[in-house]
């Protein structure tokens, strides 16, 4: 048997080289940005510009230079220069062209908020959306505008900006930069790949991860920590959505809270997957969440326009805290599973707290004001991270219910096995008791039927007063009842017409010696394949006790024999009648002779029933047998003849 510490240890050294192929491919991602930066870098892209004048009023065009403006310095950052500073402002920044170098050129700002519209030597470059409400959102995209060189002076030229943004929200400016196309396009195009394309490919990632996994937690009835993950991941697709926009379709105030409100969902969802990941119970800190989830957008909304960004800083702070709570619970189960997807885990844990304490400083104005934020590339390689532990556990149950079934086989084999041969064994006891059964009905039959008949014949022999006639009358009914009893034996398949066909052959010879003439009138009879061998020896003594009877006490001339099925299929009737001297017709056949009676009791045992009507001019006895009444329990005990 192996150690478990060498499963963890194997476990451990899986993840540490999965960890060491991530960072590679992160080194090599890296390695290809710094190329195609240091590309970009080799056109020789202008400085930024840093020295510029406010002017904090608004307006369409840009006011005059006289106006009193203040000088700054760039990137200018409201939320540290001026904190409950909202509304419009103008940027004043000259820049110099040199006489021979009149030619197209751009403007490239890496960041402003939230709106904003240049103007060269008091001519609009681009106009990018409205500064009414509901306000267009550039906050998120760094900008480009290319100035043509019909608008450019030689020596000195004057860029005007135009700026709204709201209290508390990073309103401003970051640097500037003015110069040929080539260089700044390179750098606008890897600003916007790193802040909005790659939020865009993120986005839709986690946007496909959700459907697959809430589709796959409703059809296939996963655990509730599929739920909560595939929640967590459409609310962070809707998050990015709505910092995407630009043009929004409804009031600032609202689509604030939704960005918040959104954010506040993904790590409420994430925290309540962690505990059923890691299968805690935390009721009040459950509750906790959960209300905080409904808490939070209610208190951004009161805040109104002017004080939101203030509160969702403050909820940011709070969501920070939660997600160190959840690191926790991930690290513990990776601490106790040790395997290498709970290691990948954990890492993507690292990753996202770490990006998410980048993201809240840049809003604090901790890092360079044209920062951009990062949370896109944190979250998707969590949620990854995570499906990729679910698909695992998917995995190792598929494995385990995979080896269940396979043992399940195994033992369902093994007792078929085992109940084949015990049922061979019930076989073999059940044939051996047939066999006896029938053995000792047949000793039975024999003694009761033929035996006693012998004794009795033996004794009237002895004593001297049977005459030879009568002698050969006793063997024969012996002989006959012997026969009686051998063809019930025969595998007839309950074939009742051709058992009744050698008795009449039998009894032929006998009527005609009498004198007796036999009228045999048989129509088609069913088979009964389940009819046993002593319902058949009991219904043939009937018939042939009724035609002995009627050659020992009738005085007939004739008899008829019929066997037909009746008019509704249900009924075999069989009748004997002679023409002799019939019977007393008013009592009971039960009080007609131990005979009459014997033949009653083999009628019933076998389900049927005998009729006798007894006249002057004759007799007939009816036996009715129901086409389905047979079972395979032993019948009642066959009567004394």
């Amino acid at each position: 048997m192996r150690p478990a510490g060498c499963d963890c240890f194997r476990s451990c050294r899986r993840g540490i080289a999965m960890l060491v192929r991530v960072a590679r491919v992160a080194c090599a991602a890296s390695l290809l940005l710094a190329s195609l930066g240091a590309s970009a870098y080799d056109l020789a892209p202008p400085a930024p510009i840093r020295e510029a004048s406010i002017l904090l009023t608004g307006g369409e065009t840009p006011p005059p230079d006289d106006a009193p403006w203040q000088p700054l310095s760039l990137p200018d950052d409201w939320s540290q220069s001026r904190p409950e500073r909202g509304g419009e402002a103008w940027y004043r920044i000259e820049f110099d062209v040199p006489p021979e170098r009149v030619a197209l050129s751009v403007v490239y700002v890496p960041r402003l908020s939230m709106m904003g519209a240049p103007f060269v030597n008091g001519i609009p470059i681009g106009t990018l959306g409205r500064f009414e409400e509901p306000m267009t959102r550039l906050w998120y995209r760094p900008q480009l505008h290319w100035i043509p060189a019909t608008l450019l002076e030689p020596g000195r030229n004057v860029l005007h900006y135009r700026i709204r943004a709201y209290p508390d929200n990073q309103g401003g400016l970051s640097q500037v930069y003015i110069g040929p196309p080539d260089p700044l396009v390179a750098l606008f195009e890897s600003h916007v790949f790193r802040q909005v394309t790659a939020m865009r490919i993120t986005t839709g990632i986690t946007a496909a991860l959700s459907l697959l996994v809430l589709v796959a937690w409703v059809v296939l009835r996963w655990h509730a920590a599929y739920g909560w993950f595939g929640l967590a991941t459409l609310c962070w697709t809707l998050h990015s959505v709505l910092v995407l926009t630009v043009e929004i379709p409804v009031s600032a105030i609202l689509w604030e809270v939704l960005i918040v409100a959104s954010l506040v969902w993904v790590i409420v969802a994430m925290m309540m997957f962690a505990l059923r990941f890691a299968g805690l119970r935390r009721p009040w800190l459950e509750r906790a969440a959960l209300a905080f989830g409904v808490v939070a957008p209610s208190m951004l909304w009161a805040a109104g326009i002017n004080r939101i960004f203030g509160v969702a800083n403050a909820v940011l702070l709070v969501l920070i805290c939660i997600g160190v709570y959840e690191f926790k619970i991930l690290f513990d189960v990776a601490r106790r599973s040790r395997s290498a997807e709970s290691i990948l885990l954990v890492a993507a844990g690292v990753w996202v707290l770490w990006l998410g304490a980048h993201d809240w400083l840049n809003r604090q104005g901790t890092w360079t004001y044209a920062e951009p934020f990062d949370m896109h590339y944190g979250l998707p390689v969590l949620f990854i991270a995570v499906f990729w532990n679910l698909l695992g556990q998917v995995a190792a149950a598929r494995r385990a219910s995979e080896d269940m079934n396979r043992e399940l086989e195994a033992r369902v084999a093994l007792k078929t096995e085992e109940l084949e041969r015990s049922h061979e064994r019930l076989r073999a006891a059940d044939a051996s008791r047939t066999l006896a059964a029938e053995r000792e009905r047949i000793m039975r039959d024999m003694h009761d039927g033929v035996g006693s008949q012998l004794i009795a014949t033996r004794q009237l022999a002895e004593r001297g007063n049977l005459a030879p006639s009568e002698l050969v009358d006793l063997l024969d009914e012996c002989i006959d009842d012997l026969r009686l009893m051998i063809d019930s034996l025969e595998p007839s398949e309950g074939d009742l017409l051709t058992l009744l066909g050698n008795l009449r052959y039998r009894l032929s010879d006998r009527l005609a010696r009498q004198g007796i003439t036999l009228d045999w009138n048989v129509s088609d009879l069913p088979r009964w394949p389940d009819l046993p061998p002593r319902d058949l020896l009991q219904i043939l003594r009937i018939v042939q006790e009724t035609f002995t009877n009627v050659v020992k006490h009738a005085d007939a001339t004739m008899v008829e024999f019929s066997a037909e099925l009746t008019a509704d299929g249900r009924s075999v009737r069989l009748s004997v009648r002679d023409d002799g001297r019939g019977i007393d017709a008013t009592s009971s056949v039960r009080d007609r002779g131990r005979g009459l009676r014997n033949m009653a009791n083999r009628a019933a045992a076998v389900g049927g029933r005998l009729e006798v009507d007894g006249r002057r001019d004759g007799c007939s006895v009816t036996l009715w047998l129901p086409v389905a009444h047979h079972d395979e329990g032993d019948s009642a005990a066959d009567p004394a003849a």
